[in-house]
């Protein structure tokens, strides 16, 4: 990704926000809510992004007036970031790095690494809560693996669990339920009453063919919950979902 590239992205980001009421200088969630296979992020008034080896910090408290705050090298293969609670959560195809950002969001800070045991590319997004991680990886050859880390010590993640899954991708959570989108074999909703240790509940249009009848031949990749509705990206498609049973979606329409 080039850096002309990200300034653009970035400008996407602050003015999609614009409307949205913040907290100034909050290191919080946001107003704007990103997915789990996000290159570019906004949080208070900075912008972070990826590209394929470094973490670069823009400082957008001026939207007129965007500037790099810190542009560092990660290393090769860089690919997602995340953020969650004032910590941001960078997936390569070999690592997981955590930046702290609750200090100095102009620069983060290493809090720590984790060396994936299986290399697996190319895309590998992390999603975060108070005490987890789940982390997907895929090849290109059709195969991959869901991953679960003990995140109460940030400093040291844990590797609680390793479930392999044919293509997994993209996630979010909406209450006490884990989306997982698994490209064309479906996706794979988990109850999360305990966080590390996801149980499947069911499959969301496993045959890639959604329940009134439309052929779906959707691949998913990524998904996002908010206000009873669930969003998942897909090649070439937008499906929406109701979720206010969360564990059994409605599938509602879908944006071609």
């Amino acid at each position: 990704m080039k850096k002309s590239t990200i300034y653009i992205l970035a400008l996407f980001l602050i003015f999609q926000s614009v409307s949205c009421s913040k907290e100034d200088n909050a290191i919080s969630s946001g107003s704007t809510k990103n997915g789990s296979l996000s290159r570019v992020i906004s949080v208070g008034d900075f912008i972070y992004a990826v590209d394929d080896n470094h973490l670069i910090t823009i400082n957008a408290g001026d939207p007129t007036n965007l500037s790099i705050a810190n542009d560092f090298n990660l290393g090769a293969n860089i690919q997602t970031i995340y953020h969650h609670n004032g910590s941001l959560f960078i997936g390569s195809a070999t690592k997981m790095y955590i930046y702290n950002i609750q200090s100095n969001p102009a620069a983060p800070s290493l809090t720590s690494s984790y060396t994936y045991p299986v290399l697996i590319e190319p895309r590998d997004p992390i999603f975060a809560l108070d005490s987890v991680i789940y982390s997907t990886s895929t090849s290109s050859g059709g195969s991959g693996v869901f991953r679960v880390f003990d995140s109460r010590d940030l400093s040291n993640p844990v590797l609680v669990e390793e479930n392999w899954l044919q293509t997994p991708r993209g996630m979010d959570v909406s209450g006490n339920y884990l989306y997982l989108c698994n490209g064309i074999y479906g996706l794979r909703i988990y109850s999360i009453t305990d966080p590390l240790h996801p149980a499947l509940e069911s499959i969301i249009d496993e045959n890639n063919n959604l329940t009134n009848g439309e052929m779906g031949n959707n691949n998913y990749y990524d998904a996002i919950a908010a206000n009873g509705q669930l969003f998942c990206y897909t090649k070439g498609a937008l499906l929406n979902y109701n979720i206010s049973q969360p564990n059994q979606p409605v599938y509602l329409n879908k944006i071609q």
